[in-house]
């Protein structure tokens, strides 16, 4: 199975529950005011683009374990995706952005809103705050998809238990991520401690528990599952660090110099700091956190990465964990269905390849 090309098969399906569940919102909106009709219309947008990697991890999951009911874990998918995008807001706000997907974020449409159309108080803070307002919207629209779907009401219970003790764990990698930000030193091992906690349960674990869940997983079968989706969520994480300071403002829908300017504190900017020597660790740290980095900065950031090694070992760090994850996965698991077997097999060698 090509995981790419299934990928994008499946996202415009998924597209098409969440926009649907998304206008039935609007619909209702409409009876609120007039503000909040506009409001929800704003996060409409958000719902396009992205790859659904999680809407698809729940819905491969599910056929995995024998599931049969295609309408209705496609559902299920689109509560994991409508829940990454109340995510992504957050993560907007936290990590000021002013783009995603090429599109104005949440926050910061409501702050030139507030520099337009009123004079009171703080066009930031506005921001800010309407935008957490939608989040909890798409939070609670998202837990409703899911509640209302036509499975069993004892394994929807379970994989919601599961589901939220996940984020639960998101929430504590974002805060040791934030953290680390203002910390002098950072380790190795508390980089990959925010990748486990913040993407690994979240991205991997955690839409694959679900569709498992409803496919009639069993305990024993969810803890194999977490020996591929741990490894294999790190490695994913490690990838889009790399991505982060390598890639292109088109490809990743928002400038290529922000996580640099944010001074991210990641394994390949730990290692960085770790393996450059003399001027080159003494400029790279001048250029990490620094919100005036130039393009020609950027460019010798780039260059003092590769030249340290610390590219090739994140590189080498991200392999290895993927080579556990698939280990894991095609140990003694001999029930599990070929179709979401070959897709989980398939996108651990997709995601430390990708370029986007």
């Amino acid at each position: 199975m090509e995981a790419k090309k299934t990928l994008e098969e499946l996202a415009p399906i998924i597209d098409k529950v969440i926009h649907e569940n998304l206008e039935i919102e609007f619909k209702h909106s409409k009876h609120v005011s007039p503000f909040i009709k506009d409001l929800v219309r704003n996060m409409i947008p958000l719902a396009t683009g992205g790859k659904r990697l999680r809407g698809a991890f729940t819905y491969y999951s599910y056929l995995m374990f024998g599931g049969k009911n295609k309408e209705e874990i496609l559902k299920a998918s689109a509560f994991v995706d409508l829940i990454h995008i109340y995510l992504l807001i957050m993560d907007d706000i936290i990590d000021q952005d002013d783009l995603r997907h090429h599109q104005l974020t949440l926050h910061k449409i409501y702050k030139d809103m507030h520099i337009e159309q009123f004079h009171k108080k703080d066009a930031t803070h506005f921001g800010e705050s309407i935008a957490i307002c939608a989040g909890i919207v798409l939070c609670h629209i998202s837990q409703n998809i899911l509640l209302h779907s036509d499975f069993d009401p004892k394994l929807i219970v379970r994989a919601l238990d599961h589901f939220n003790l996940g984020l639960a764990y998101t929430g504590y990698g974002e805060a040791l991520d934030v953290v680390a930000e203002v910390k002098d030193v950072v380790t190795e091992y508390e980089t990959i401690q925010i990748n486990l906690l913040k993407t690994a349960k979240y991205t991997y674990e955690n839409p694959i528990y679900v569709g498992a869940i409803l496919g009639g997983a069993t305990d024993d079968d969810l803890k194999a599952l977490s020996g591929y989706a741990i490894p294999a969520g790190i490695a994913f994480q490690i990838q889009d660090d790399i991505l982060g300071v390598f890639g292109t403002e088109e490809k990743l829908g928002k400038p290529a110099d922000s996580d640099l300017k944010e001074g991210k504190q990641n394994l390949l900017t730990v290692r960085t700091q770790r393996m450059a020597k003399g001027k080159d660790k003494a400029k790279f740290l001048t250029y990490l956190g620094n919100t005036n980095l130039t393009s020609e900065d950027l460019e010798d950031a780039r260059r003092i990465i590769r030249e340290s090694g610390a590219l090739d070992y994140c590189k080498k760090k991200a392999e290895e964990y993927v080579i556990e994850a698939q280990k894991c996965l095609n140990a003694n698991h001999v029930h599990w269905k070929a179709e979401g077997r070959d897709f989980l097999q398939g996108i651990a060698d997709y995601m430390i390849t990708r370029d986007l």
